[in-house]
């Protein structure tokens, strides 16, 4: 009786060293993780819980194909102070002007929204002056990802989705990828998905809805001076009036400043 007392205890001892050891492996492994990838996996829970309270999230830009229009087709000329675009249709449009923007009315049913360009934040300026110390956070952040203009932040912002967001990325990818979704949070959709980009000679940006899917279509235009420009395409409700690709790209293509001698 007695031996077997003792090898039961023996036995309870071995497995007791075993447990031990193998809570210590499990305490490594889990300590080891938590320093190589621990903020990558929190980065990637925020992501996910964004992505799931704001579906939108997870669009990105997908090319437009090249123009179909010349933009050297007749249209009719809308002029504001300082710019210029034709528009597809042939008749002039009832023009509502307000602090911020200004609507043409078109007889066919289309209405154009152009925001005063003056008023369009610059935000990489903003983001330079405003707060040095926070502006070199974003510059440490984003070290060897130049983003040297308006254009490239929103080009970078709208790019990222949360589906993109992996425990197991580098350290620098994660936390760059985390602000760059928060930055899409906040900067929000103009219109409903999906989501599209061009870039056609000076005009380059990032539309927001298909015509052919109809409801409204934004844009967010840059030139070649990384000069912002935001239109609104729209129809009248119940004039059975029609939007498509073609109109919309007409627009980008004649959008330019009004010459000197006629402003």
């Amino acid at each position: 009786l007695g031996a077997t007392t003792r090898l039961n205890a023996d036995d309870a001892d071995k497995s007791s060293s075993r447990s031990a050891i193998i809570l210590l492996v499990v305490v490594l492994l889990v300590a080891g993780y938590s320093v190589k990838y621990g903020l990558q996996t929190l980065a990637w829970g925020e992501a996910k819980s964004w992505g799931r309270a704001n579906p939108w999230l997870m669009e990105v830009p997908k090319p437009l194909p090249p123009p179909a229009i010349s933009p050297d087709a007749k249209g009719t000329l809308v002029k504001t102070r300082l710019y210029e675009f034709s528009a597809p249709w042939k008749d002039e449009p009832k023009t509502e002007p307000s602090l911020a923007y200004t609507q043409y009315h078109f007889k066919s049913g289309q209405v154009i929204v152009f925001f005063d360009p003056e008023s369009q934040l610059d935000t990489l300026s903003s983001l330079k002056n405003s707060n040095p110390a926070q502006y070199q956070k974003f510059a440490n952040v984003f070290a060897g990802h130049s983003l040297d203009t308006n254009y490239a932040l929103y080009q970078a912002v709208y790019s990222a989705s949360p589906s993109q967001m992996s425990p197991f990325l580098p350290l620098s990818d994660a936390l760059r990828l985390n602000v760059l979704v928060l930055w899409k949070l906040g900067f929000g959709f103009d219109a409903r998905a999906p989501l599209f980009s061009f870039e056609w000679g000076q005009a380059r940006g990032i539309q927001f809805g298909d015509p052919a899917a109809g409801g409204p279509v934004a844009l967010r235009i840059f030139d070649d001076r990384d000069r912002q420009f935001r239109f609104l395409f729209a129809t009248t409700p119940g004039s059975g009036a029609t939007l498509t690709q073609d109109d919309i790209d007409f627009v980008i293509q004649t959008l330019k400043p009004v010459p000197l001698n006629e402003q």
